[in-house]
């Protein structure tokens, strides 16, 4: 039994569920036009409700920064400095990768990808802002979701600074933007309250409490943990629908990280296991929509059989994202990051958090 602390190894480990949990999601939510294959209801209504592989990353997002900066006296912008440089280096990286080959491979260019004012978009999708001025794909639709991280990560510090003033007031508070009340808040919207309950708990180490309390119940309570998460995926489906059932998908992604933490406390295997899925997340994320949908349809869902077709996916994107890690480190990627890090923004404008 591991001494019960939700760290590094265990956030990654949730990652990783987040990342099997998209790739299930993608794979078998919405087929690629191409491909002529009808799989079973279990397959699909799983497939639409892993879409809150979403939540948990976001979750983990706001744990993670509360965390990092936790303690530390770190001013705004060399905040902003440090988080945008990571994100930023890694979506230019793998679109610096992956959108030539579309381009001399696949014939999918700037005029194939966006009908109208083809440069301008494009320069506004590698900014990452691209959901607050179109609504098309664009090189990869998949990176809407750098919109949302983005937003979010502007946003954190003074998120960080109400939820340790007013702790569940605050996420009380963040609930309003889930219901039509006449709230509007572009991308953002129903993604504020689980960032805040992932920096909330941080705050107070709410996970580890919970998984105190749940300890009490032995083994039974890996059952309750999985009755209550399949007892919200229905109430995802069929119960609240504002945003898309996204209402409860910040309770839906907690269990699931509550389960998760259960497991890997019970098994140093699947601890291991997880947390090497989860480290390659952020870059599998960025490319694994160009090899299952916009380039090699074909040869992922050969297989036919939905379980096949999974672990053909996440092998292939396991290998592709070490061979980008063993690139970065060839061109000095990370000493880039940490120079970048390293740059003084000290001053009168700087802020501390």
């Amino acid at each position: 039994m591991f001494d019960l602390k939700f760290d590094l190894s265990a956030t990654d480990s949730c990652k990783g569920v987040a990342l099997m949990l998209l790739l299930w999601h993608h794979l078998f939510a919405n087929l690629p036009a191409k491909i002529n294959i009808k799989f079973s209801y279990l397959v699909s209504e799983s497939a639409q409700s892993a879409n809150v592989c979403i939540a948990i990353f976001i979750i983990l997002s706001g744990y993670g920064l509360a965390q990092a900066v936790k303690g530390k006296k770190m001013g705004v912008l060399s905040f902003y400095k440090k988080y945008f440089a990571r994100l930023y280096l890694n979506y230019w990286l793998i679109a610096a990768i992956f959108i030539p080959i579309g381009i001399v491979f696949k014939d999918r260019t700037l005029s194939k990808v966006f009908l109208e004012q083809k440069y301008w978009k494009f320069a506004i999708q590698m900014t990452g802002f691209q959901d607050y001025f179109y609504f098309e794909g664009g090189f990869n639709s998949t990176w809407w979701y750098m919109s949302l991280i983005l937003s979010l990560y502007i946003l954190f510090p003074f998120i960080n600074d109400l939820t340790r003033k007013y702790g569940l007031y605050f996420l009380l508070f963040c609930l309003l933007p889930l219901f039509p009340i006449g709230i509007g808040l572009p991308v953002v919207q129903p993604w504020i309250l689980p960032f805040a309950l992932g920096v909330y708990m941080a705050d107070r180490n709410s996970i580890v409490r919970a998984s105190a309390l749940l300890n009490a119940a032995g083994r039974l309570r890996y059952g309750i943990l999985a009755s209550l998460i399949v007892t919200a995926a229905l109430v995802k489906k069929y119960g609240f629908h504002v945003y898309r059932g996204y209402c409860v998908d910040w309770v839906y992604g907690l269990l699931i990280i509550l389960l998760t933490f259960e497991i890997i406390n019970s098994s140093a295997r699947v601890r291991v296991f997880l947390c090497f899925l989860g480290k390659h997340l952020f870059n599998i994320f960025l490319f694994h929509t160009f090899i299952y949908f916009y380039y090699w349809a074909d040869y992922v869902y050969f297989f036919k059989h939905p379980l096949v077709i999974f672990i053909v996916l996440l092998a292939v994107s396991l290998v592709v994202s070490m061979m980008i890690e063993l690139l970065k480190k060839h061109i000095y990627f990370y000493r880039l990051a940490k120079s970048i890090e390293n740059i003084s923004l000290s001053g009168r404008f700087e802020t501390m958090l």
